[in-house]
């Protein structure tokens, strides 16, 4: 692990520390929890953001394409703070690229999502004390063309699920077998569709969390879920393909390089063995 402290010992290690710092740690982000009050973590000083005093639930999905763009835009012109739009102020994900900047970013080779797959109707959500997190999914849409345009090396993608147990007020009774086969669909589509336009992702794991012992949820994962496995069988088959290309690329510059050194230096190299490798089925 690489503390960020480290970057301001030297000039001279500072590029390669910074290395270090983003594509040797795991970065992990949950999804914003709105309240009345607007969220708390996302001040500036004493201070929300200037034109949305109070926040609500929106369904990002409804305008996810110009969501997307923006974002993209705001990230490269690295937008004064309290300039930034709605969504790129209050998301954990769109606000950290955001501040680390576009370099940065594409030195990221692991990333995790924590949320639920909202199912219940968000009718009291962000009235008095009750508060709501954004739908997993629905975050996910948006997520997934941000990592394709700034995290180009991401390597590793853990997708940690909690269950939506908040009823949708009003006395309404929760029936959670309905819920978790709504969830189940919800997910299985997006892993089947959106998630494989992913371009540099090798490895996807999506587990199920569990409530803690006082209803806290922990980032230990519990069980793997049913739902993903195909796709994560999906990831595992071109993550071997690109390697198998890649160790062949790789014997075919040095099969060159020899050739190369042969003919300069008027002699034949010696043979080498086959190079040998397995690939996991």
């Amino acid at each position: 692990m690489i503390d960020a402290t480290l970057l301001r010992v030297s000039k001279s290690i500072c590029t390669q520390a910074t290395k270090m710092l983003y594509g040797g740690n795991v970065f992990r982000f949950s999804m914003t929890e709105i309240s009345k009050k607007g969220y708390s973590r996302m001040m500036v000083g004493d201070e929300l953001h200037p034109k949305f005093k109070r926040l609500s639930w929106q369904n990002w999905t409804q305008n996810f394409k110009a969501i997307i763009q923006n974002a993209i835009d705001e990230v490269e012109r690295q937008v004064p703070t309290l300039n930034l739009s709605f969504y790129v102020y209050h998301d954990h994900f769109a606000r950290f690229l955001h501040a680390v900047g576009s370099a940065k970013a594409a030195m990221i080779k692991d990333l995790h999502f924590n949320g639920v797959i909202k199912v219940h109707l968000c009718d009291l959500c962000g009235a008095g004390r009750n508060t709501c997190e954004e739908d997993l999914i629905d975050n996910l849409k948006v997520y997934i063309p941000l990592i394709n345009k700034f995290c180009t090396n991401l390597q590793n993608l853990v997708i940690n699920i909690r269950e939506d147990y908040k009823d949708s007020g009003y006395g309404s009774n929760v029936d959670l077998e309905a819920r978790r086969l709504e969830a189940d669909l919800k997910l299985r589509s997006i892993l089947e569709n959106e998630f494989r336009e992913l371009k540099t992702v090798r490895s996807l794991k999506v587990y199920r969390l569990e409530p803690g012992r006082y209803g806290d949820y922990s980032w230990t994962p519990t069980e793997k879920m049913e739902a993903g496995e195909e796709t994560e069988a999906w990831f595992k088959k071109r993550a071997d393909r690109w390697l198998h290309e890649e160790l062949e690329m790789e014997k075919s510059r040095r099969g060159v390089e020899n050739m190369i050194i042969s003919e300069d230096g008027g002699s034949r190299t010696t043979e080498t063995p086959p190079c040998m490798f397995w690939l996991k089925r």
